[in-house]
């Protein structure tokens, strides 16, 4: 029984870009798309009260801010040369963390928080401290407040994840990655073996991959054949790029 014409961010020949109000209730919807007075198939969607979204790179780099580097070009992005460091606040955007009361429709600087109880963890640490869950100033867009964890993981590709509890159900959100680094600055990641200069000079298509070398004792009287250990994904290593 309620209907609502989104904000629409942008539209393309194959892609709208638009903003559900929040005061939009939960459950089965329908959308139709009308152009020229020319109205679509409608489809079914399910709203829900969080579905939350980590804004990432192309490479899973989670789109952060440093705090302590507001004067830096695009106020502190958190970069493969320069990392965050344990202690740090940061700033993490994304999207779907639920309904806030902030403007779907224009710029507001009002910073309502959302309801939806949240954990966020990285490098499997859980954050302790975290300061603020909702609203950015733009419409449809949220950000995470918080402070990195001391005992966390350092590398170019430590993961980063934010958890909603709804009705005692947990959502997850997808899984992006952080360079982090004591002090800040250039990365470095045992996984790959390389520092993040020289990630960052990779050019074109690239794929990281590993090459192992299993060690086998000779079937012999005393000397049991040993059959190699059985590979295992080493955590934190890189999506292909």
């Amino acid at each position: 029984s309620t209907t609502v014409h989104p904000a629409i961010y942008y539209a393309t020949p194959t892609q709208i870009d638009g903003v559900l109000p929040s005061s939009f209730p939960t459950g089965p919807a329908t959308v139709t798309v009308s152009y020229k007075g020319a109205a679509s198939n409608s489809f079914n969607i399910n709203v829900v009260a969080a579905a939350p979204g980590i804004t990432t790179y192309n490479n899973g780099t989670v789109v952060a801010q440093d705090n302590s580097r507001p004067g830096d070009p695009y106020g502190g992005l958190i970069t493969l040369t320069k990392s965050a460091a344990p202690g740090a606040v940061i700033i993490i955007w994304g999207t779907g963390l639920g309904a806030t009361g902030n403007s779907d429709t224009t710029y507001d600087t009002s910073a309502h928080q959302t309801t939806v109880p949240y954990q966020v963890y990285i490098g499997g640490v859980l954050v302790t401290n975290l300061a603020y869950k909702g609203a950015s100033v733009y419409p449809g867009v949220d950000v995470l407040v918080l402070t990195i964890p001391s005992n966390v993981p350092s590398g170019c590709y430590v993961p980063v994840a934010a958890v909603a509890t709804v009705n005692g159900s947990l959502i997850v959100s997808n899984i992006g990655t952080l360079p982090i680094h004591a002090g800040g600055g250039t990365c470095s990641d045992p996984q790959v073996a390389i520092n993040s200069y020289q990630i960052s000079a990779i050019t074109g298509p690239a794929r990281p991959g590993i090459l192992m070398f299993p060690q086998t004792a000779p079937a012999g009287p005393g000397a049991p054949s040993q059959p190699p250990p059985p590979y295992q994904q080493p955590p934190g290593l890189p999506p292909p790029l």
